[in-house]
């Protein structure tokens, strides 16, 4: 992963634990986006 595709990772996953916790997004689906989407296996 780039620099610059870390750093859009980073600020979307900021955004969405943020969703998680306001109670917008569920916990479940925010770890499974973060596993998803991260490219650490």
């Amino acid at each position: 992963m780039e620099d610059d595709e870390f750093t859009r990772w980073k600020d979307e996953t900021a955004q969405k634990r943020d969703q998680c916790l306001a109670g917008k997004l569920d916990a479940e689906e925010f770890l499974a986006w973060v596993d998803a989407t991260s490219r650490r296996r």
